[in-house]
């Protein structure tokens, strides 16, 4: 996925999470041996409680997290 695809999936995962009241945030890490480097984190939009225990969350999991595939448990 080129670049510009990429922010567009992830502007794309953005609003459906919005949808159903969740934040998303990706980590802020740069450099590849991170241990969160790439990954995501979910939130609740009101609460500002995170759902997913931290930046754990990869690629794939926000597409299941955006297509409701995930439990939402505080």
């Amino acid at each position: 996925m080129t670049p510009p695809e990429f922010k567009a999936w992830e502007n794309r995962m953005r609003r459906r999470l919005a949808v159903q009241g969740l934040t998303l945030s990706r980590s802020r890490s740069r450099l590849p041996v991170a241990n969160d480097y790439g990954l995501y984190n979910a939130m609740d939009a009101i609460s500002r409680v995170t759902l997913s225990h931290g930046y754990t969350l990869t690629p794939e999991d926000v597409e299941r997290w955006a297509a409701g595939q995930v439990p939402r448990t505080k």
